[in-house]
């Protein structure tokens, strides 16, 4: 498979992206601000929680509520389930409760931590407006909240999605004109 077109090549694509995703980051808070919520609770609500990149706002990549998996025992681990893809899986999962959250290009996927089940699927457009294949930047950008599965893909498009069922709720594009911002 190649990936020819779905990074951007030029330094004037790659800061534009960067600067789209980085919108986000101020504009993130008033998004979610008055927009109507249609999940009440988090899916499946257990005792993992992961909601987001390096776990917290502190990037510590640490749960302090981890109390099973220590050096005694991580030799005896084995594999429950497998999922397979067809594409690189590149980006940090997302786990709340009973649902592990990830993307490859071109969709986000939902599944069960305990049997592998493919909950749901989310589907973007394939390419973008200059022909580039779509991927996820969920790498760093994928963040649970209320509910909902928050991320930025490779056209600087910013998407909310219903986490327990995966219905977009909105999108919303971050695009910076970089022509306008010359000096």
């Amino acid at each position: 498979m190649s990936y020819r077109g779905m990074f951007p090549t030029d330094r004037r694509e790659f800061l534009k992206r960067v600067g789209s995703l980085g919108a986000l980051s101020v504009l993130g808070p008033r998004a979610v601000q008055g927009s109507q919520r249609t999940s009440a609770s988090a899916p499946g609500l257990g005792s993992i929680h992961w909601s987001r990149y390096g776990y917290n706002l502190q990037n510590t990549r640490f749960n302090p509520h981890e109390n099973i998996l220590g050096k005694d025992n991580v030799e005896r681990l084995k594999m429950k389930w497998q999922f397979d893809v067809d594409v690189p899986i590149e980006t940090t999962p997302v786990v709340i409760g009973e649902l592990l959250f990830f993307g490859v290009p071109g969709a986000v996927y939902a599944l069960n931590t305990r049997t592998g089940e493919r909950k749901w699927k989310y589907e973007m457009a394939s390419t973008t407006a200059r022909g580039q294949r779509r991927a996820p930047a969920m790498g760093r950008g994928a963040q649970y909240y209320e509910g909902r599965l928050y991320f930025g893909d490779s056209a600087a498009v910013m998407h909310c999605l219903d986490a327990a069922t995966g219905k977009r709720i909105w999108t919303q594009s971050v695009q910076v004109d970089t022509d306008k911002t010359r000096p």
